[in-house]
């Protein structure tokens, strides 16, 4: 396996893999990989991000004791290589990319190529890693499945096309990619329309390059998780059989006053909070969507809560991998 890093100039690293058969997860491993870890620069001894923090099975996490690193060089080869205990069929590889901050997340794998017994099981420009998030709130995982037959299609394409400067004439203080392209899309919600206890959405819908939308449509061809933090009232230890969970922003009942088809959370208003909690004011709440495969965006639809106005979205922020691509301040009620 050889793997290309994200970003940073100087070092690249994993916070685990879990190799897949047809029974399971394989475990017994044997593992090596060149460069070992940080400890082979000549001089440099005693960090504890080594090699066989891989597999000690703590993966989504943030603590970097569980995680390995290398000296990166774009010019050298580095690779890693994995011995399974007998011979068995392999359907697949989960990597979690380097994960002990946002700023971190760029020492993370971007590309790898696989190979299986010296056969080449994925195109010779490998296949895209996603990137980390920065916290632990969600499973990060990145499952390849093997053999990856598919190639490269437009959505990995487009990531690569010249980019158009779509914030042309927009005073803004981010640029806005034409087609953000990305595995983990971030809604971070900043403010109500009045209420200082709740915050909740009907619905939300995000559209592929070629205008599909990918999460209300069953038969969309690229699988994802959705999750959010505050999850939903259920996290109340006198609300935990309220029924207005994550899962209801994308069943299809949007333009509804019905509440079963709507997701409402405990807010977390980080301007209250700035005072007396800091760590919560750090943490604005935030809904999540990251798919198996990359994905290009072309449009987002929000339906706000309807059943109480007041509750619904005001300000909310849209990242793409970690990176802003957009930020509106009165989301219509």
């Amino acid at each position: 396996m050889c793997i290309r890093d994200r970003g940073d100039l100087f070092y690249a690293g994993l916070a685990g893999i879990e190799v897949f058969s047809s029974k399971g997860i394989v475990g017994n491993l044997q593992i090596d990989a060149n460069p070992r870890d940080l400890n082979s620069i000549p001089g440099y001894s005693g960090d504890y991000r080594t090699l066989d923090k891989l597999l000690d099975g703590t993966n989504n996490t943030t603590d970097d004791k569980h995680m390995w690193m290398i000296p990166f060089n774009k010019r050298k080869s580095h690779w890693i290589t994995l011995t399974l205990p007998r011979a068995d069929y392999i359907s697949g590889l989960r990597f979690f990319n380097y994960n002990k901050s946002v700023e971190d997340t760029s020492r993370g794998v971007k590309r790898v190529t696989i190979s299986v017994d010296d056969k080449l099981v994925t195109s010779r420009r490998g296949v895209i890693v996603s990137r980390a998030p920065g916290n632990a709130d969600s499973n990060f995982g990145h499952m390849v499945r093997i053999p990856f037959v598919r190639g490269w299609g437009s959505n990995e394409i487009a990531a690569y096309k010249k980019q158009v400067d779509s914030s042309l004439n927009v005073l803004q203080e981010y640029v806005t990619p034409h087609l953000p392209t990305g595995f983990t899309f971030t809604f971070v919600l900043y403010s109500t329309y009045g209420d200082i206890h709740y915050i909740g959405l009907n619905g939300l819908e995000m559209y592929d390059l070629l205008g599909r939308p990918m999460l209300q449509n069953k038969s969309y061809h690229i699988s994802y998780q959705l999750s959010a933090v505050p999850s939903s009232l259920n996290e109340i230890p006198e609300m935990k059989n309220d029924i207005r969970t994550p899962d209801k922003l994308t069943d299809g009942f949007n333009s509804t006053l019905d509440d079963r088809h709507m997701w409402l959370a405990p807010f977390r208003n980080t301007k209250l909070y700035a005072v007396t909690n800091r760590e919560v004011a750090k943490t604005p709440n935030k809904i999540s969507i990251r798919f198996e495969e990359q994905v290009a965006l072309s449009a987002v639809k929000l339906w706000n809560y309807a059943k109480t106005a007041g509750r619904g979205v005001q300000e909310v922020a849209v990242f793409c991998d970690c990176c802003l691509i957009y930020r509106v301040a009165f989301l219509v009620l």
